[in-house]
């Protein structure tokens, strides 16, 4: 995928389209973490809540790594929450 959208960069550039367009690219990044396409191997997120989005391990607890607001991760946020994690790790 050549990028990850920002929820607040879509609601700023598109008020009056935000909420239309919110569930298209939710559902961009469903197909995308579906075909694993931007994270990391060994991470998946939980969007049980469409409010907050929460990163996991994907192993056999689901162990928590990280939670975000829906409306305003983003991709690198969530690259640095998985370099944070594995710094702890270590």
């Amino acid at each position: 995928m050549g990028g990850v959208l920002i929820y607040r960069e879509l609601q700023e550039r598109h008020p009056e389209e935000y909420e239309e367009l919110k569930e298209v690219v939710r559902k961009t990044l469903l197909v995308a973490e579906d075909k694993g396409d931007y994270l990391p191997e060994g991470y998946a997120l939980d969007r049980s809540d469409p409010d907050v989005l929460v990163l996991k391990r994907d192993d056999e607890k689901g162990t928590f790594v990280a939670a975000f607001s829906a409306s305003g991760v983003t991709f690198q946020g969530i690259l640095d929450a998985i370099k944070d994690y594995e710094r702890r790790r270590a």
